[in-house]
């Protein structure tokens, strides 16, 4: 059965009651037919609407049997204005001719949320003869046991809960006869399915974890080669001296340049990938892996460039050992130092010290290799000996062009007597200019193995060029990669996602569903991980992205939430439960007072009041702890002490009908004067 209910609510309940239309609107399903909102001065077309018989018939047909008797629920503050004036109107309908014999129940919620308006409240006093049967509901912020409610939007939930219990619940809310007050607290008890925003923290707590017993290769840039040497000029081949030789020094100096400009580009080659924005492969590998991945990362980096490290200074000191500089630039090195701190040196070994290994080191910074041959003792004794092999040459050349040249052979004749004209008549005898062709030929042949072992010591200097310019491009870049990767970790760690900061009703008692499986958050921290979620704190701080593409993928990870369990509180939930569902009205304790509980759902068992129970809504338990009878003396003035649970418990049983007769223990001052008197 489902009772037809009209709810009319006064401006000061609005706030409480709108809110709740779309509410009511999902949950009630069929038999939210039977509800109906009316403002109060419209209140006879709303019961029109509600008693429509093309409505009560799509209930019957909805499988649902209407009460004749329709519930009406007036709220507002007693402050209201019209409240007296819709109350009688109401009263007058249904108790006179207009009704038709209608009956109807009437239940007065009034909202006491300062002194005034419990002043006020005091207007409509339980009456046992009153001619409509109604109820009074004192609703306030303070509850029985002085629990003062923060926010007045949280009684939403007494006034949610109370119109479904009168729609289409047995909860004994419906007043029999007469008009009594009766206190009522309600709270809810749900099991709370996870959001998005509450698996995050878990999501990215898995992220943190991941990578976790990586290897951490470290390639390095491929370094440059130098160029073979079989591109230096081949050695020269003796030919006729019709033509004095030419010197080979031009085409020595021609391959070194060509060799020079391979190197360079070589150089530049090796070291493009430090221009990405992430230098090394292995950093880019780790951050797809995780953070445990990058710490690995990390320290494989610092190794890798302490050897780095090790290798300059071993190239270092082959260079100076092969200009004859061994220990010197270490030397430097500790005066250098020494002087940083303050401490005497000696100034001109300092100096010259300082100025030759800026001299070298800007040489060899430039590329310019002739500088070092300059200070190499073995190819400065090759280059003089080239430079007076030259010299030697062009004076050959130079008695070769005074010498007269040979007539030139007659021409053969044609035919069969040719083959007799090509006898010599007089023997060849050797001249001074084939001798002066025959010492440059040699002089030639010498200055090859001269030009090969010059620019073998020139290809030592070009590696070892090669080698240092080499690492001290490598050697900042890892320094730098390293100091990233060490902010990015700071930044990973720094991270923390709270979930949501809700506001948390406490006529509400939520317990934890249940969550994703940890495996779930390993996949799905992995394919965030390979989607690059790590590169937000990589290249920046951009938190709000990281947060946005973290939800993204708590959305997918809601889709392995197992289904909710059956909801089974423990003992201590149900007690957190039923001090949530403390009468919501501050009010002195009196023996005569009675509780009295409902339970829509299943309750664990007794509690230390009685109650009667019904299935409820799957997922909830609704209770409903009543207080009777009470009356307008009863309610606690502010100043006065803190409440009392004296006398709280009751008998087994329903609440007593309307118009009991109370107990008379009442505030007497007479009385109280005769005992100060004895």
């Amino acid at each position: 059965m489902v009772h037809p209910t009209l709810l009319i609510a006064f401006p000061s309940a609005r706030p409480l009651v709108e809110p709740l239309y779309s509410v009511w609107e999902k949950r009630l399903g069929p038999s939210g037919l039977a509800l109906e909102k009316a403002q109060p001065p419209a209140w006879r077309e709303g019961l029109g609407r509600l008693l429509n018989q093309s409505r009560l018939l799509a209930l019957r047909a909805r499988g649902l049997s209407p009460d004749p008797a329709p519930t009406l629920v007036v709220l507002g503050s007693p402050l209201e204005g019209a409240l007296e004036e819709t109350l009688a109107d109401l009263e007058a309908f249904f108790l006179g001719a207009g009704s038709q014999g209608l009956e109807a129940r009437l239940h007065l919620v009034l909202l006491l949320r300062d002194p005034l308006e419990f002043q006020a409240a005091g207007r409509f006093p339980p009456n046992p003869r009153h001619p409509l049967p109604s109820r009074v509901w004192p609703l306030a912020l303070w509850n029985r046991r002085g629990g003062r409610l923060a926010r007045e939007e949280y009684l939403q939930v007494w006034v949610q809960h109370f119109v479904e219990a009168l729609l289409h619940t047995r909860a004994p809310l419906q007043p029999d006869r007469g008009r009594d007050w009766m206190g009522l607290g309600i709270a809810r008890m749900e099991r709370t399915q996870p959001q998005a925003p509450d698996l995050a923290p878990g999501l990215w707590e898995a992220i943190k974890e991941a990578g976790e017993g990586y290897s951490a290769p470290f390639p390095l840039p491929q370094p440059p080669r130098a160029s073979a040497e079989a591109r230096y000029p081949p050695r020269p081949e003796r030919q006729d001296c019709h033509r004095y030789p030419e010197w080979q020094g031009p085409l020595w100096e021609q391959a070194h340049q060509a060799l020079a400009r391979e190197d360079e580009t070589a150089l530049e080659e090796a070291l493009l990938p430090l221009e990405n924005p992430i230098r090394f492969a292995g950093v880019n590998e780790a951050l797809f892996k995780g953070p445990r991945a990058l710490q690995a990362t990390l320290t494989a980096l610092q190794g890798a460039r302490a050897e780095l490290q090790n290798r300059l200074h071993a190239a270092l000191a082959e260079l100076d050992e092969g200009l004859g500089f061994r220990g010197q630039r270490a030397r430097y090195r500790r005066l250098k130092a020494r002087k940083d701190r303050g401490r005497p040196v000696d100034e001109e070994e300092f100096g010259r010290l300082e100025a030759l290994f800026q001299e070298l080191d800007g040489a060899l910074a430039d590329g310019r290799l002739e500088v070092l041959l300059e200070r190499d003792g073995e190819a400065r004794a090759l280059q003089q000996k080239l430079e007076h092999l030259k010299a030697e040459l062009e004076e050959g050349r130079q008695a070769w062009n005074k010498q007269e040249a040979p007539p030139p052979p007659p021409p053969q004749p044609r035919g069969p007597w040719g083959f007799f004209s090509r006898r010599p008549t007089t023997p060849e005898t050797p001249s001074a200019r084939k001798r002066l062709c025959d010492a440059a030929w040699s002089i030639l042949g010498e200055a090859h193995e001269l030009h090969a072992a010059y620019a073998a010591r020139l290809a030592k200097y070009r590696r070892i060029y090669l080698e240092i310019g080499y690492l001290n491009a490598l050697l900042p870049a890892l320094a730098e990669e390293e100091r990233q990767l060490q902010e990015t970790l700071k930044r990973i760690q720094a991270f923390d996602p709270e979930p949501p900061s809700r506001s948390h009703n406490p006529l509400v008692v939520r317990l934890t569903g249940p969550r994703p499986p940890r495996s779930a958050y390993r996949q799905e921290a992995a394919r965030l991980l390979r989607e690059g979620i790590l590169e937000h704190l990589w290249y920046g701080d951009d938190r709000e992205a990281l947060e946005e593409e973290l939800l993204e993928g708590a959305e997918r990870l809601l889709a392995h939430t197992p289904p909710p369990e059956p909801l089974n509180p423990s003992p201590q939930a149900w007690a957190l439960l039923v001090e949530a569902a403390t009468p919501q009205v501050p009010v002195r304790t009196w023996p005569e007072h009675r509780a009295y509980a409902y339970v829509l759902g299943s309750a664990p068992g007794r509690w230390g009041e009685a109650y009667a129970e019904e299935p409820g809504r799957e997922g909830e338990v609704v209770l409903f702890r009543l207080l009777y009878p009470l009356a307008p003396e009863d309610l606690w003035r502010e100043g006065a002490e803190p409440f009392s649970e004296e006398g709280e418990l009751s008998p087994q049983g329903a609440p007593a009908p309307a118009g009991q007769p109370r107990d008379s223990l009442r505030p007497n001052t007479l009385l109280d004067e005769l005992q100060g008197l004895l």
